[in-house]
């Protein structure tokens, strides 16, 4: 509900009516304050006012068409007579405000034009005698029209002395026509800022919707027909005789009272937002479907006709001045149309709504529009609300020959639709990222139409299905339980957006088409893990509980690598130039700026379904937004790191950013860090110094996690920066930190103590308090704070606190070349841990569990003991790779991650290239030099190379293998020795 909030009041702001204010005051250009003569908004209640003159015409005030208040001006106009709004100064005409930063200053005109014509009206903007510029309102729509142009924001404005856009001080509208007419002018705004998405041209041409034309197509039989009567059913609402005629005539007397209080008759313009009036006539016309008698379903039809009538004589009509309701606001319309259509029909103005829905939805662009083979890629936001309705329209029309074939079109769209916006691996885009918030509505709105459809015969394709499944079951990956990772929480860093179960079992009910008349098993299991008391009905007894996901997979669009094992989930999240960090607003996330900088972020809490909140992150109890686990951050404030007023999506660090999946069991995680934003946000002053760097890796085996930074540095900066470890949520239950061998933990009475402990760098064992160790092996200082924590929420409204356990490897002030080592053991028995960290404090390295083979500007190489794996993130083709005793790679074509594995009698060697680009069409080829005398296994897939190779300098037999890489995916191959 915040989501719809939210974008209802984005998308809503041209609809709210505002009454006369007091003078606004405007500052002009040279900055010095200028009172306006004119009203904010002029509705001509008191009159003609005495700052507006006619020359060759007449002026009047009307009653009768009303767009605000109760009163209109009427122009009788002919060739050359000329309205003129003595305005004075309209100040500053480049105001830039508002949500999100959209707010620009506009000139917003209300106009009536009582006929069509070849004449225009040409509105002229005046400084004194000088003509500033123009713009010209064609004579050809009848009705209300709102004209919203912006004097700065992509204006169409034609200036013809810009430098005097800040010295307007009179709007001069000059008749040019062959005949005499009139035009009512209404609810001006002479310069007002307004969303920039609200711009409104004139009304060219007039628009009528594209008419089938059914002589050449195919006739479709009784039983086709039936399928569409059955989906019709499926929408429909059914009569409720329980429900008394007292009672309806009690409910049409109150709806009568309220069209009378709030004005909806001729004359009176809106006053509320259209949103309040499209569910005023949803509620009607849902009940007169409920309504089981005759008098009453009249009545009820009679006073929907009236408001609808009343709405369209405001301007609910195409190209008039209420504009397109769509998208959210839209919705409402839609559905409110689609339940009185044939009452509509019978009254005669189905299609007069009817071509506005399709106007305000651009349904013939979308059903008829594009080039064969284009690929229709959507919004997550239009799956969630627009594509249910593109389907409702469809069954709006008359004839049924005419519903048919455009429900036909309609599958065959939202088939295409679905493949061509889901990405091949399962992100789910909005505003130019994979965002959650608006995939999860998405999925869930549409995974109910796609069962509809199928249940009456009417399926979507089965690769769009597949399309659907991908995306859902990813959500199971991304979420620890139900709660998905915090780094993916878009503008709601709540901790609390979780995956819609009840779609996996939609859309598991959709494929019953494709799999003999049963529900897809593998999205029906994965929903009984979400829904375990469901498995004991009758409806499942065929299906069991899934187990919790398990493995290594990675989603190269969104910019994650997710590693899971036993019921717990590690997910690190980065950014790069094609994937953006998240989304951040003034009142939104508003302190994400770090959130995407390699966050290891661990759902551990011991349960089947461990959560954000229950694994110890509280992002509204003193959450510390500059010290967000496995980040790499520059330690300033939360004012300094704070998102200004507009809408910010950091991208950068190159497209070398993403992970590896070896053989789904492994990975790695390469996030190049290369911000100038992070760097001028903790500068005092922004333009000196460079970017801040960091490269950091992560390498994923079994429950071990070794993370390794280099190249950290920044310049010019007052602040520290610091790799946070782990910030964790203290509560008596999960209250202790094992520091060493000292036990650090809450008193007796559930009161924290401040601790505050300082290791020199070295060897450090930590156990943060949700039975996670954190083995660091530090060139720089390692700090451990244990109290209560001071912040703010993150949509910065509230001053929060909680107890908190933090600890952070130190690099100080404008490091050069820092860096860091450590490995995490997530959630090991009592005998892991402890044999971990009996290895751990041996004084040679070779006591570790691991290997740091490498770790510089050319490459990160680990070598993993106990499963004999090699991880590598080359980032250099140059890199020496042949120095490792346990290294069977010697050689890479270009930068990539690989993973290689002994498995004894062979090898298992996986690689990608992360770059994922947009609109790439074509792979990346990568290829690999391995020494041995090895043979490829199996068939080679499609595009592989494999070649035996001599060298020629030592005579050491080596292997060529060339590896085609799409969309970032991972390859794995198996090598005999």
């Amino acid at each position: 509900m915040d989501i719809m909030r939210i974008m209802n009041r984005i998308f809503m702001s041209s609809f709210i009516v505002f009454g006369v204010l007091a003078m606004p005051v405007w500052a002009s250009e040279g900055g010095a304050a200028a009172t306006a003569s004119f009203p904010a908004v002029e509705s001509f209640e008191a009159g003609v006012p005495s700052y507006v003159s006619v020359k060759k015409g007449k002026l009047s005030i009307d009653h009768d068409h009303v767009q605000d208040g109760k009163s209109s001006l009427r122009w009788g106009f002919q060739d050359g007579s000329e309205l003129v709004f003595h305005t004075g100064l309209l100040g500053n005409t480049n105001v830039y405000t508002g949500y999100g930063g959209y707010s620009r200053s506009s000139f917003t005109l209300h106009v009536y034009l009582t006929e069509k014509s070849s004449g225009k009206l040409k509105v002229n903007f005046f400084s004194d005698e000088v003509l500033v510029g123009y713009y010209e309102i064609p004579m050809q729509h009848v009705g209300w029209q709102q004209i919203v142009y912006h004097y700065s924001w992509h204006t169409k404005i034609h200036w013809l002395k810009p430098a005097l856009k800040n010295k307007i001080n009179s709007i001069r509208i000059k008749a040019m026509t062959p005949k005499a007419s009139d035009a009512y002018l209404d609810k001006i705004y002479y310069n007002k800022p307004r969303d920039f998405r609200d711009a409104r041209l004139p009304v060219a041409k007039g628009w009528e919707p594209i008419k089938l034309n059914l002589s050449g197509m195919k006739k479709p039989s009784s039983s086709e027909l039936e399928h569409l009567r059955k989906l019709e059913d499926v929408y429909a609402i059914h009569e409720n005789p329980k429900i008394s005629a007292a009672s309806w005539e009690k409910r049409i007397a109150a709806n009568q009272r309220r069209i009378e209080s709030e004005g909806m008759v001729k004359g009176k313009g809106i006053h509320k937002n259209l949103g309040h009036y499209f569910g005023i006539l949803g509620g009607i016309g849902s009940d007169y479907n409920h309504c089981a008698y005759p008098k009453q379903k009249q009545q009820l039809a009679a006073q929907f006709f009236h408001i609808n009538d009343w709405l369209q004589e405001n301007g609910l009509v195409v190209n008039g001045s209420l504009g397109k309701a769509n998208n959210y606001i839209g919705r409402t319309y839609v559905d409110a149309i689609f339940k009185m259509r044939h009452p509509l029909a019978q009254h005669g103005s189905l299609e007069k709504s009817l071509a506005y829905i399709k106007w305000s939805y651009n349904y013939d662009e979308r059903f008829f529009g594009g080039k064969p083979g284009q690929k229709k890629v959507r919004s997550m936001d239009y799956f969630h609300n627009e594509a249910t309705r593109l389907l409702k329209v469809a069954l709006m029309h008359a004839k049924p020959i005419e519903r048919w074939h455009h429900v036909q079109i309609f599958r065959k769209n939202l088939s295409q639709e679905l493949v061509d916006s889901i990405k091949p691996d399962g992100s789910l885009f909005h505003h130019g990222m994979h965002y959650f918030a608006y995939g999860s509505m998405g999925m869930s709105s549409i995974s109910d139409t796609l069962r509809n459809m199928s249940s009456v015969g009417l399926e979507v394709s089965e690769p769009a299905l597949d399309a659907v499944k991908r995306a859902l079951m990813q959500m199971r990956w991304y979420a620890g339980g139900r709660t998905i990772l915090l780094s993916l929480c878009g503008r709601h860093p709540s901790g609390k957006q979780s995956v819609p179960a009840q779609a996996l079992l939609r859309v598991a009910q959709a494929y019953a088409p494709y799999r003999g008349g049963k529900w897809d098993r593998e999205l029906t299991e994965a929903y009984l893990r979400f829904e375990p008391k469901k498995a004991k009905g009758e409806a499942f007894k065929e299906y069991r509980i899934e187990q919790a996901p398990h493995g290594h997979r990675t989603m190269p669009y969104a910019g994650l690598g997710l590693h899971r094992q036993a019921n717990w989930l590690a997910g690190v999240k980065g950014f790069s130039n094609y994937v953006a960090s998240g989304e951040s607003y003034a009142n939104a996330n508003r302190f994400m700026l770090y959130l995407s900088n390699g966050s290891l972020e661990l759902q551990t809490h011991p349960l089947a379904m461990p959560s954000v909140r229950g694994s110890g992150v509280e992002p509204d109890k003193g959450w510390d937004w500059l010290a967000i686990p496995g980040t790499t951050s520059i330690y300033s404030s939360l004012q300094m790191i704070a998102n200004g007023n507009g809408s910010f999506h950091e991208r950068g660090g190159g497209g070398f950013n993403g992970g590896l999946s070896h053989d789904h069991r492994y990975g790695v995680f390469v996030h190049h860090i290369s911000s100038k934003t992070q760097a001028a946000k903790a500068r005092k002053n922004a333009k000196n110094g460079g970017p801040f760097n960091a490269t950091k890796t992560y390498f994923f085996f079994a429950n071990r996690i070794v993370c390794l930074g280099s190249n950290i540095s920044v310049d010019g900066v007052d602040y520290p920066v610091r790799t946070t470890l782990f910030q964790k949520f203290l509560t008596p239950e999960h209250g202790e930190v094992l520091a060493g061998d000292e036990h650090l933990k809450l008193t007796t009475e559930g009161k924290m103590y401040p601790v505050v402990r300082d290791y020199k760098p070295g060897r450090v064992c930590l156990r943060d308090p949700y039975g996670n160790y954190y083995f660091v092996s530090s060139d720089d200082r390692v700090h451990l704070r244990m109290g209560e924590q001071v912040s703010r929420d993150g949509y910065d409204r509230n001053d929060t606190n909680g107890n908190y356990a933090t600890a952070w490897i130190e690099h100080g002030k404008n490091p050069k070349s820092a860096g860091y080592e450590y490995m995490v053991l997530v959630q090991p028995n009592e005998a892991q841990a402890k044999a971990c960290s009996r290895q751990f404090k041996l004084a040679q390295g070779a006591g570790k569990p691991y290997s740091v083979i490498q770790r510089n500007a050319v490459a990160h190489v680990v070598y993993d003991k106990a499963s004999k794996t090699t991880g590598y993130a080359i980032f250099s083709e140059k890199a020496g790779l042949g120095s490792s005793p346990h290294g069977v790679l010697v050689g890479v074509d270009r930068p990539c991650l690989v993973m290689v594995e002994d498995k004894g009698d062979h090898y298992m060697v996986s690689v990608t290239v992360p770059d994922v680009r947009e609109k790439e069409t074509k792979p990346i080829v990568v290829s690999l030099a391995l020494k041995g005398d090895l043979k490829f296994h199996g068939q080679l897939p499609k595009g592989h190379k494999f070649a035996a190779v001599t060298s020629a300098q030592d005579g050491e037999k080596k292997v060529m293998l060339s590896v085609p890489v799409m969309h970032g995916e991972s390859h794995s191959v198996r090598l005999d020795k």
